[in-house]
């Protein structure tokens, strides 16, 4: 069974893995210039597209602050920056990302 681990291991390292390579990144909700009212939920909707098979990471960010909801409820009033970026690596090196500005009055 180790001989087969390896060499299943080895076949792995010649052939190489592809992973996903996001090609595209859109919010299409809210967009940019939107304005809600302080107390409501403002729901996030992203499509991330790609090419090959394999993992791609995504993740949001509202103000540079990571967010684990696409039902956000903000606490004060203000412009925030929402990101949604995706990677084909958890560290998200070499990631594509787009942006919308809200405002919460």
């Amino acid at each position: 069974m180790k001989i087969m681990g390896a060499l299943f291991i080895a076949l792995i390292a010649i052939m190489g893995i592809a992973a996903a390579t996001p090609d595209h990144v859109e919010i299409t909700s809210p967009h940019n210039g939107d304005q809600f009212t302080l107390g409501n939920t403002i729901k996030i909707r992203s499509l991330v597209s790609g090419t090959n098979d394999g993992q791609t990471f995504v993740r949001m960010l509202i103000n540079g602050a990571p967010v684990l909801t696409s039902n956000w409820k903000p606490t004060e009033a203000g412009v925030y920056t929402i990101m949604v970026e995706a990677a084909n690596n958890k560290d998200f090196t070499n990631s594509i990302q787009k942006t919308v500005t809200v405002t919460v009055i």
